[in-house]
């Protein structure tokens, strides 16, 4: 399920002792009401509660405070079909971190407004660089 790739790269990151006591991931879910019970308790399991926070299903007239409080968009759609959520988050100056797959090849360039992953490494690679290069957000938000 790419949607526990955040998870997972959250995993790693700690795993690695990246000091990131100041990160943390919102996550918005509206789908599956069963997916989402399995990632909350996916995170609470492995102690991650400090890192992610869950947010109820939200308005669409709602969705501009939180990308106005964040700083990367993450999508790990596979098939996206058309992307209109990282649009939304590239109106915002948000650099994005996607799948690579789906309508994000499209919509995203490497290094230019974002970045695309394969794989758990790469993602939590971005998700860290991101981090640790706050110039970049800014040139990637552009």
């Amino acid at each position: 399920m790419l949607i526990l790739d955040i998870i997972h790269a959250l995993e790693y990151i700690i795993s690695q002792n990246f000091n990131i006591d100041n990160i943390i991931f919102l996550f918005v879910y509206s789908g599956d009401k069963l997916l989402h019970e399995y990632i909350k308790k996916s995170v609470y399991k492995d102690a991650l509660k400090n890192y992610v926070k869950f947010l109820p299903e939200i308005s669409f007239d709602e969705c501009y405070k939180y990308y106005a409080m964040s700083n990367v968009y993450i999508s790990c759609n596979k098939d996206e079909p058309f992307g209109r959520v990282l649009i939304e988050s590239m109106e915002w100056g948000l650099p994005i971190i996607a799948y690579n797959g789906g309508s994000h090849v499209e919509l995203i360039a490497n290094n230019f407004n974002g970045f695309l992953y394969n794989n758990i490494e790469e993602l939590s690679g971005h998700i860290m660089n991101l981090y640790n290069d706050k110039f970049l957000i800014t040139k990637l938000g552009l």
